[in-house]
């Protein structure tokens, strides 16, 4: 691990409450350096991450997601976002909002997911990504979250990431049935394909989940009646 890395995951490790402290409260980060000498990181990159972070929150009134981004657990996103909803800027346009939809998407935090589209309109595409990402990791409970966010939630669906998948043909590599159920509550293309012209119902095959097969056969049929 990097010592950057290092640093920035001690910053997600620490506790939500004294986190904020630090980045609200602390008129001069340098200040914090004695407080820092005990941790196994150089006292002069923490101080640099705060005196960033720090930053990012009071004098651009950017959001602070990107340290929800870093959290390794639930819980610990959770109260960050409660503790630091008064910082939070909701019309701020930055990239750190979109990095904490994407991880807490990939980790499952579908708790954390609600909050975030509650506070931000996110666009197809983004949405696309975040379902991708939920649908690659087998987190069913995170799909209607995203979905429910959408102004089209077909189009969420057929939204393809940057290899050429969709999040339909993600499940169904997966074989991951409880996902796949989420999917096709929305109505959606199940004949899109990969670049290299795979479709859901092949992938399933390929995955060997009978399941998955039957639910993409079940909806073809629907929806052709």
């Amino acid at each position: 691990m990097s010592r950057t890395m290092e640093a920035e995951s001690s910053l997600a490790s620490l506790p939500p409450d004294v986190l904020v402290f630090l980045l609200s409260h602390v008129e001069d980060p340098h200040s914090l350096s004695s407080f820092f000498k005990s941790s196994r990181m150089a006292a002069s990159l923490a101080v640099d991450s705060v005196l960033q972070a720090k930053w990012l929150t009071m004098h651009r009134k950017a959001n602070a997601w990107s340290l929800v981004a870093q959290s390794k657990s639930e819980d610990v996103a959770l109260q960050l976002l409660y503790c630091t909803s008064g910082m939070l800027d909701k019309n701020a346009k930055v990239q750190g909002d979109l990095a904490a939809l994407y991880s807490s998407a990939a980790a499952g935090f579908a708790q954390v997911l609600r909050i975030l589209v509650e506070k931000e309109q996110h666009n197809t595409q983004a949405l696309g990504n975040a379902i991708c990402l939920a649908a690659r990791s087998g987190h069913a409970p995170c799909i209607p979250v995203l979905l429910a966010a959408a102004d089209d939630a077909s189009e969420v669906v057929e939204q393809r990431d940057g290899g050429g998948w969709s999040s339909l043909h993600y499940a169904c590599c997966r074989g991951d049935a409880d996902v796949l159920a989420e999917l096709l509550k929305v109505p959606s293309n199940l004949d899109i394909i990969t670049p290299f012209h795979e479709t859901p119902l092949k992938k399933a095959q390929a995955s060997g989940s009978s399941r998955c097969v039957q639910l993409i056969m079940e909806a073809q049929t629907n929806r052709a009646c």
